[in-house]
């Protein structure tokens, strides 16, 4: 936010830049959700509207699947149960959280964009398996780089989403990355609606429904 002439404005990102051969900045993220139902493909897409999975509309297929697997209605599960895509440019998967429907043209509107063409399956979690990609996310960090004692920062962020699984959890995913980075450090951390981060091969991606770390120090 920034203030002119006594008014707020918003603006779009803050950018931050740093400059040295002695600053190591190392990434990592983690999800904690576990496939469900059939993998499918999708066959027509515009940015982040998800219109046809096998040919078949995208609504009809998500509530069927979701449906088969934990028997109860749409408008509860669609906030639960993400779809995860597999782009054949990279190694990992990439979650994409379920927005809004659209009935009529059997559309998903999901929270970031979906390539045509590419494999798509319905995920879904419980609040212990949320806390177990907190593990993860440490897990990676330690596989790039060997944390540090002190004088580094570490930034935290994590998807709003998943604090409606967490609910009463939600200090434990906190915590857990605190015990894990090291208590020796300064750290920071927020829920975001969306997160950067890389991925294990290829350019940095937005992520949904994920918890993506950040180092930073200077030797």
């Amino acid at each position: 936010m920034q203030q002119s002439h006594g008014e707020l404005q918003r603006l779009q990102a803050c950018a931050v830049g740093f400059v040295g051969n002695r600053v190591e900045l190392t990434r990592a993220t983690g999800g904690g959700w576990r496939l469900i139902g059939a993998e499918c493909q999708a066959t027509r897409t515009a940015g982040r509207t998800l219109y046809e999975l096998d040919g078949e509309p995208a609504h009809d297929v998500y509530q069927r699947q979701v449906g088969n697997e934990v028997g109860f209605g749409l408008h509860e599960s669609s906030t639960r149960y993400p779809l995860t895509i597999r782009l054949p440019s990279l190694e990992m998967q990439i979650v994409r959280d379920v927005n809004r429907f659209d009935e009529a043209s059997g559309a998903i509107e999901l929270a970031g964009d979906i390539p045509e063409g590419v494999t798509v399956q319905v995920m879904t979690t419980t609040a212990d398996e949320i806390l177990d990609g907190v593990d993860e996310a440490v897990e990676r960090m330690r596989s790039k780089t060997i944390l540090p004692q002190n004088n580094a920062l570490a930034i935290c962020v994590s998807c709003a989403g998943r604090r409606t699984v967490l609910l009463e959890k939600t200090r434990e995913e906190a915590a857990l990355a605190y015990d894990g980075l090291g208590h020796g450090i300064h750290q920071i951390g927020m829920y975001a609606f969306g997160e950067i981060s890389t991925t294990s091969s290829g350019p940095p991606q937005v992520h949904n429904e994920t918890i993506t770390m950040g180092l930073i120090r200077e030797y």
